[in-house]
């Protein structure tokens, strides 16, 4: 049809029906963890909107595994909250893309922690002068 794929190199099916077999397992492994509320607002993968106190509970993470990732409706709630500025961290900048089709276009400013083949020292200490300039990465 025409439509661009990747298949994705992953251990798992995350956030499918697949994991059904390991959730009990999971939760149990889930409930010896000690969880505190975040100190920032977060935005939850699985409504899509500001996180509740839910997401300090075992049962919010073993559901996280099996419910679909809401990720354009969690870059539509931070939208609406004002937010301009997209950090990705991670060892790619595999999401920026993916976040800026979901708002507007040429909105906000859109920056890797990590952009491989570059020495990570170097886009550590190059971010605060690209977001000073307004550059944003594709």
């Amino acid at each position: 049809m025409g439509i661009k794929t990747k298949p994705l190199q992953v251990s798992h099916a995350f956030h499918s029906p697949l994991m059904e077999p390991m959730l009990a397992e999971f939760e149990l492994a889930a409930k010896e963890v000690t969880y505190n509320q975040p100190g920032i607002p977060l935005i939850s993968n699985v409504t899509g909107q500001l996180a509740t106190q839910e997401i300090a509970t075992p049962e919010y993470w073993v559901n996280h595994i099996r419910q679909p990732v809401r990720f354009s409706d969690g870059m539509q709630t931070l939208d609406q909250q004002g937010y301009k500025l997209f950090l990705e961290i991670g060892a790619k900048p595999i999401l920026l893309g993916m976040g800026r089709q979901c708002l507007p276009e040429k909105q906000g400013i859109w920056l890797p922690s990590l952009r491989p083949p570059q020495e990570d020292w170097q886009q550590i200490i190059s971010i605060p002068l690209l977001s000073l300039s307004g550059f944003s990465y594709d």
